[in-house]
């Protein structure tokens, strides 16, 4: 998830991550888990705001990866 330059700090973000937890929700999935970096603390904020709490991280997937969340959905 990305959000552009010029429109940070707009709520732009909380936005994107509010529906991408709705569509999993939607679908009866359960849980829902992201990889994240710990430098991107602004976004840490926003999944910590929205329920995502830090699990264990055994591998990384994408090598830049350094934290795993998951917020339960039901």
């Amino acid at each position: 998830m990305a959000v552009a330059k010029n429109k940070r700090g707009m709520g732009a973000g909380q936005v994107l991550c509010k529906a991408s937890i709705e569509k999993p929700r939607f679908l009866k999935a359960t849980r829902l888990i992201l990889y994240s970096n710990t430098l991107l603390q602004n976004a840490l904020s926003i999944y910590r705001k929205l329920g995502f709490n830090e699990i264990k991280l055994v591998e990384g997937v994408c090598g830049r990866d350094d934290i795993k969340m998951q917020v339960n959905l039901y």
